[in-house]
């Protein structure tokens, strides 16, 4: 598989019996996963049509029929609680994802595990997570394209409240050069949002995210 990211969201999922990629888009992580023995079955959803088209015409290339079901549908609503015992959910940012999740809360808890690869506001969905009975059991960065993409890979749990700075990085994040970066590439980017705004109240928490960053970078 060419994508980086999507490899490494393969590779956060642990063999199970059926997974289902939930906004499967062209449905090469689903490919993966069967291809790879992480899953004998993928469901494979998407709510856009044309996207399942893309998913289902991949399963008939690569002879996956029997082991890819596509479904057309909202989130997890396509699943029954239990079903599936890893889900995957990419390609969208926190906001929507913590929508998809609280949607579907009863797939998403009998689930064994969860892995989810936001978009944008990282912070907000450990929040939701931490909040809503999940806990975050790791953590890395994947780095594409000149993007960076946190992976959390999650399952049904408690643990304790999270703090500012692990909000913002992760508290069991793999702490490697590919999360130094992003944390450095997010601490310039307050750092730019502070002097921008210089004097108003989005600067002054700029410059709080700011130090958070800059102190996760000394404690590693």
């Amino acid at each position: 598989m060419k994508s980086e990211r999507l490899s490494r969201i393969a590779a956060n999922c642990d063999p199970v019996g059926v997974a289902a990629d939930i906004g499967c888009d062209h449905g090469f992580l689903c490919a993966e996963l069967i291809q790879t023995g992480r899953a004998e079955k993928v469901i494979a959803a998407d709510i856009s049509a044309g996207s399942l088209a893309k998913a289902q015409a991949l399963a008939e290339q690569l002879g996956l029929t029997g082991q890819m079901e596509c479904r057309l549908g909202d989130g997890l609503g396509v699943l029954k609680p239990g079903e599936a015992e890893g889900i995957i959910i990419a390609g969208v940012g926190g906001p929507l994802m913590m929508s998809i999740l609280e949607r579907g809360w009863r797939a998403a808890r009998t689930a064994r595990y969860l892995v989810l690869c936001p978009h944008n506001y990282p912070d907000s969905l450990r929040q939701y997570l931490n909040d809503s009975g999940f806990l975050i059991e790791r953590e890395e960065i994947s780095r594409e394209k000149g993007k960076f993409y946190p992976i959390l890979k999650v399952r049904a749990g408690q643990e304790p409240a999270y703090s500012p700075m692990e909000l913002l990085v992760g508290r069991n994040s793999q702490r490697d050069e590919h999360w130094r970066s992003y944390v450095e590439h997010e601490a310039m980017v307050q750092g730019q949002i502070a002097r921008a705004a210089a004097g108003t109240p989005a600067a002054e928490k700029a410059k709080e995210r700011l130090a958070l960053y800059q102190r996760a970078l000394e404690e590693k």
